[in-house]
């Protein structure tokens, strides 16, 4: 079972969890399309290793420093998002940043 929103396929267990994401898709998708809320917050677009919540970031490490000021890191990520939305993902001042992917794990 599954719904597109924001360019992507989203799986689901039931029609019902599907229509409750489709009621309300910002709710409960990922913020900044899933990457690394940190790296928004610094101005950089990072594909996480998926650690849990909506905020992702690209590492336990990461992660830290995030805990380390949520709201601070959050107000940083909303203020950089809007410029960096469209931009390729792991670019920053030029450079290219590896991909990294994880498995999903609950």
């Amino acid at each position: 079972m599954t719904a597109e929103y924001n360019g992507a396929t989203w799986a689901f267990a039931s029609a019902e969890n599907r229509d409750m994401f489709l009621s309300d898709p910002a709710k409960y998708a990922p913020k900044y399309d899933g990457h690394c809320a940190f790296g928004v917050a610094r101005g950089g677009k990072f594909r996480p290793i998926p650690i849990g919540g909506l905020y992702l970031n690209i590492t336990p490490t990461v992660s830290g420093f995030w805990n380390k000021d949520i709201l601070g890191n959050i107000e940083k990520a909303e203020g950089n998002w809007t410029d960096i939305e469209n931009k390729a993902a792991y670019q920053k001042d030029g450079w290219k940043y590896p991909t990294m992917t994880a498995p999903m794990t609950a």
